[in-house]
């Protein structure tokens, strides 16, 4: 998944990087390293990120 399609559909959610962090339960660093593709998604995350 593009990390850039992850930013554009939280965005259109009106979803923070907190916000989804904290929805994924895990600390905003941690998200916003995998959205600025800094990390890789592990496969349980980006399937939490599709629903």
């Amino acid at each position: 998944m593009p990390y850039r399609r992850i930013r554009d559909l939280r965005e259109d959610a009106d979803l923070s990087q907190k916000e989804i962090a904290q929805i994924l339960h895990m600390h905003k660093t941690t998200y916003v390293r995998y959205e600025s593709g800094e990390r890789e998604i592990p496969f349980n995350i980006a399937i939490l990120l599709a629903d």
